[in-house]
């Protein structure tokens, strides 16, 4: 009697678990590759291939069959791609708490939470001048729209 072949368990055998792996291998191996200004693309490169041969190391290791190997490179696409939008999604969250807080701006619905988009133009310039009181109201501070009007006062 023959088995058949179920593609979906061979895929959890084989690429699923070198996708685990090769993310253990690029967190083992991230500190050697440079960065800075200083650094020349060609050491970047280098050090980047030495771990692009370490993960397809993993991916020998792992039978990984030929027509996975699209699967496998969208899944770690998708998997950094979404880390670093919910990493920018959080920043971009929390300077829009910030600045709802510092307008002191909340939403009257039923949450009654910060907010800024229920700011208005008032207060964010009444906001602003009294932030720029207490911080020294110094026009080289300014940005640069405001700051060229200013001199232009002068």
């Amino acid at each position: 009697m023959t088995k058949e072949f179920d593609a979906d368990i061979h895929r959890e055998e084989t690429t699923n678990v070198a996708i685990y792996k090769a993310f253990q291998v690029i967190g083992e191996q991230i500190e050697t590759i440079p960065f800075g200004k200083d650094v020349e693309a060609s050491a970047i490169n280098a050090a980047i291939t030495e771990v692009s041969m370490k993960v397809l190391e993993v991916l020998v290791e792992a039978k990984v069959p030929m027509s996975d190997m699209q699967y496998f490179g969208q899944a770690v696409q998708t998997i950094v791609g979404n880390i670093i939008k919910n990493i920018e999604g959080h920043q971009l969250d929390t300077q829009e708490e910030l600045m709802a807080r510092t307008l002191g701006v909340r939403n009257p619905g039923l949450q009654d939470r910060y907010d800024a988009g229920f700011a208005t133009t008032g207060d964010l310039f009444e906001t602003l001048k009294k932030v720029r009181a207490e911080q020294g109201d110094k026009v080289e501070d300014y940005f640069f729209v405001e700051k060229k009007e200013a001199e232009e006062e002068k």
